[in-house]
């Protein structure tokens, strides 16, 4: 079974790491079963192994990526403040710029989570002003719409998103875009109708993204609502 491999593996790793005469293999060890307690969402056993690889090796050229998988595994634990934390760390263990990067904007989600708009949005505004990162503008620029409708300025957010959809039509992006366009008229301008086409052209927009499906469910949401309306 699979799940009996995965146990076997987990203690053949164990015991090169209990061996002194291993040493050469603990870095290797460690490190595989850190990421095979991940997989398994171990996330509590996970954590403090990737800790004890950047205790040993945190010049190692994996350092940036494990601090990263510390971060994940708290968010993905749903504990935003240390997956905040965590991933503004990842800086100080890589020069690789996409992951640097990667990290900042998870960053900034994670300050989404916690309610601090302000610091998520200056998190993003920081990124856009990255020449640097100028191929990621467009999902920047998608997080910043969602700091300003969640800061109370819907119209602001409207016109990002619309930036977005103008100049990245037929992606992931402009997918994106007709969905939290979508949003803002359902949940703050109570336009139902217009809503509903915004979600239909997100559907469109980009066959199987999750913004996509995403936008079929809310479109169907309002076709269910109207049509229990007309019996009311």
């Amino acid at each position: 079974s699979k799940q009996g491999q995965l146990a076997e593996a987990s203690s053949i790793w164990q015991g090169i790491l209990d061996n002194p005469k291993q040493k050469k293999f603990h870095k290797e060890a460690l490190f595989s079963l850190a990421e095979l307690n991940f997989e398994q969402k171990e996330y509590d056993l996970a954590i403090p192994l990737y800790r004890r690889f950047l205790s040993k090796y945190k010049k190692d050229s994996k350092a940036g990526s494990v601090q990263m998988q510390i971060a994940e595994s708290f968010w993905l634990k749903e504990e935003y403040e240390n997956a905040g934390k965590a991933y503004a760390e990842v800086k100080n263990y890589t020069k690789e710029r996409e992951l640097t990067y990667r990290a900042e904007f998870k960053a900034g989600q994670a300050a989404y989570q916690l309610g601090k708009i302000t610091e998520g949005m200056a998190i993003y505004q920081r990124l856009a002003e990255n020449a640097g990162y100028y191929s990621h503008l467009a999902e920047i620029k998608l997080q910043l719409a969602q700091g300003l409708l969640a800061s109370g300025q819907a119209d602001q957010a409207l016109k990002l998103n619309q930036e977005v959809i103008e100049t990245y039509p037929k992606t992931t992006y402009s997918a994106q875009g007709y969905y939290q366009q979508g949003i803002i008229h359902q949940d703050y301008k109570e336009d139902l109708k217009t809503a509903k086409e915004l979600f239909d052209k997100a559907k469109d927009e980009k066959a199987g993204s999750d913004y996509s499906k995403k936008a079929l469910e809310k479109s169907a949401d309002i076709t269910k609502l109207e049509e229990y309306r007309k019996v009311l």
